[in-house]
């Protein structure tokens, strides 16, 4: 049950297409479904990056059950989709990785775990 939430100050160019994208790289990327992935687009966000709220990027959560080894990869590419699809420059692209144990994880009032 991957969550992918994003609090950004950059502009996106197309949301619709951000957020499909998002779940596309998610599922791609951990081999999830695409009915288990939500994504949470925060945009226009008052944010200081850096010390300097010009600079534009991101404040990115990532939470999933297990990432099977492919942080790195997940990291690269959650960077590049801000890049590519927004004004946001790669510096300032901050992700943290939250490891969810399953049994604290639900998805239509049932625990995974």
């Amino acid at each position: 049950m991957p969550f992918l939430t994003i609090h950004t100050n950059a502009k996106i160019k197309n949301k619709a297409e951000f957020i499909e994208d998002a779940v596309d790289l998610v599922a791609k990327v951990l081999g999830k479904p695409k009915t288990y992935i939500c994504v949470l687009l925060d945009e226009n966000q008052d944010m200081s990056i850096g010390g300097n709220p010009e600079n534009k990027g991101a404040l990115i959560e990532m939470k999933s059950i297990g990432f099977s080894g492919k942080e790195a990869e997940l990291v690269k590419a959650l960077t590049l989709l801000m890049v590519d699809l927004s004004d946001a420059e790669a510096p300032y692209v901050n992700i943290e990785l939250i490891n969810m144990p399953a049994s604290m994880v639900a998805k239509g009032g049932n625990l995974f775990g």
